[in-house]
């Protein structure tokens, strides 16, 4: 039996907003909005290590998360940074200071509310050092407090949400011209804590625990079987 993914679109709480160029794997199977479900290769394609954005180094895995989630910023057809979760946001004249404005009423898949406070905690559960996340040195080491945080003190790392989830404040150590490109990095995405700490490493391998917030969402998951 081939791996098969089934996504169907999300609603949009947002206004859509055009996406990179993805190469897909190719056996995901999509719903989009307008469209008949896109036939599937005969081979067989085994799962990707993993879709957990944090834990994710592979291209399959990027690939792929790149559609199911959004980050703070996204990259337009025109190599240009745009708004992704984010509607705007600016730098302090130093650089160290940046300010990320969310949209209003973003939902997760599973139809929560999703906010600026979801980002603080994914970057603090990045930075953690139990959750091993290979690029994090690499995301958020220009973050005031990273080296901290990687000691274990994950609250030292220097993002912080509005108490209305409005806002994301992030300051850094050193100024970072490309903090923006960096903000739209798909290790960058949020993950909902609610099925992180339900289901531990497990939330994200399966279709009825998985929660993402970007324009598709996995309804359907069959893992390959090896046959003799």
């Amino acid at each position: 039996m081939p791996l098969l993914w089934v996504w169907q679109p999300v609603a949009a709480a947002s206004p859509v907003l055009p996406q990179p160029p993805v190469l897909l794997l190719p056996l995901l199977v999509l719903l989009p909005a307008v469209s008949t479900p896109l036939a599937s290769p005969s081979s067989t394609v085994p799962n990707p290590e993993t879709l957990d954005p944090s834990l994710n180094s592979a291209v399959d895995g990027a690939n792929t998360i790149i559609t199911i989630f959004e980050p703070l910023l996204i990259i337009n057809e025109n190599n240009e940074v745009i708004g992704g979760q984010a509607e705007s946001w600016e730098a302090s004249e130093d650089g160290l200071t940046w300010t990320f404005t969310m949209r209003d009423g973003l939902k997760w898949s599973d139809g929560t509310d999703l906010n600026a406070k979801d980002f603080e905690y994914s970057f603090k559960r990045m930075a953690n050092p139990d959750t091993a996340a290979p690029y994090a040195a690499t995301c958020l080491g220009m973050i005031d407090g990273f080296d901290a945080a990687q000691a274990g003190d994950t609250d030292a790392l220097n993002v912080k949400a509005s108490d209305d989830g409005k806002t994301l404040t992030i300051v850094l150590s050193y100024p970072c011209s490309y903090f923006d490109k960096m903000a739209a990095f798909a290790t960058m995405s949020p993950v909902q804590q609610a099925t992180v700490e339900a289901n531990g490493d497990a939330w994200c391998t399966s279709a009825e625990t998985f929660v993402s917030n970007g324009p598709y969402m996995i309804t359907e998951w069959t893992p390959p079987s090896v046959s003799s």
